[in-house]
């Protein structure tokens, strides 16, 4: 997609084994849903951020790699685009598919929230710095006691 987002009726476009992956998994899907008429729905969510997310993913490595002053890598320009929603968010647009969703058909879940990885990588640095900024200025201020005088 050029510009703008896919819809539910949208094609599939895999370019990486890890894509085609997810796609052929809800094809397979699909194929079982018309052979055996089962009552399945399909959803297809963005990126999740949220508490305990696996250090591995893009934000929580963020996170931790600068609060350690490690380098960060960024793949490529780190212009690529994700949406990103938080995990209570999904939770809860899932419930809403499970409550009004119709068999069979597949349901987008996005947070609309797009943004460029490198931006996703810089605001957590911005954020770091400033939590520990705070911390430390918190600390200078609570250090000192009051003398008798």
């Amino acid at each position: 997609i050029v510009k703008g987002s896919a819809s539910e009726k949208s094609c599939f476009n895999a370019s990486s084994p890890y894509a085609a992956t997810i796609a052929s998994g809800e094809l397979l899907f699909k194929s079982y849903i018309t052979t055996y008429n089962l009552d399945v729905m399909i959803t297809r969510c963005t990126n999740n951020y949220g508490s305990r997310q696996f250090v591995e993913k893009l934000i929580p490595k963020t996170i931790g790699l600068s609060r350690q002053d490690r380098d960060i890598p960024v793949y490529g320009s780190g212009k690529s685009v994700r949406d990103w929603i938080h995990v209570q968010d999904h939770c809860d647009a899932i419930s809403t598919v499970l409550e009004k969703g119709k068999s069979g058909e597949s349901y987008n879940i996005s947070g609309s929230n797009e943004v460029d990885n490198i931006t996703i990588v810089k605001k957590n640095n911005e954020d770091i710095d400033l939590l520990v900024r705070r911390a430390f200025s918190e600390h200078l201020c609570d250090s000192s006691k009051d003398t008798a005088s």
